[in-house]
């Protein structure tokens, strides 16, 4: 009788070490689908809004965006400069080492989901902080180099 309880409890845990294997493995349910990125602004209280869609009304904000696409992230605000960053798609060394655990145990295909779902992926940068320069002091010091300019004079 212990011999039998000593196999059934040898097997169940051998069955819940390939379970957790199996969920430390898989790149797509560790990492996600999803990346989260932080926006700053010199001033503050900027619109931020990235070339798929996301985004935010205020900076400083932080939000989520799909980590399988690059993309070009937008900071405005009224009476300053729009400045523009783009924010690209890198291999990420903990995906690529998570999607290789899912293909050893889940095979090609659970291995391509990784990939396909870009969980393999990471964005950078995943931190952007801009400056902003205020259009009215530079409009002021165009008013003023044209001033200056003699373009009458007889």
């Amino acid at each position: 009788m212990s011999k039998i309880l000593i196999n059934c409890t040898t097997s169940g845990k051998n069955f819940l070490l390939v379970c957790l294997m199996m969920l430390t493995a898989c790149a797509t349910a560790s990492q996600g689908t999803n990346q989260k990125i932080t926006v700053r602004s010199d001033p503050q209280n900027a619109e931020v809004i990235t070339s798929h869609g996301y985004g935010c009304d205020e900076t400083p904000c932080s939000f989520y965006v799909p980590r399988n696409s690059s993309f070009e992230l937008k900071v405005s605000k009224p009476g300053f400069s729009t400045k523009t960053v783009k924010v690209k798609t890198v291999l990420s060394g903990v995906g690529a080492a998570k999607s290789l655990g899912s293909v050893i145990l889940g095979g090609v295909v659970a291995g391509g989901y990784d990939v396909y779902k870009g969980a393999v992926l990471e964005i950078s940068p995943n931190e952007v902080t801009v400056e902003l320069e205020n259009m009215s002091a530079l409009l002021f010091e165009e008013v003023r180099l044209f001033s200056n300019m003699k373009l009458f004079d007889n």
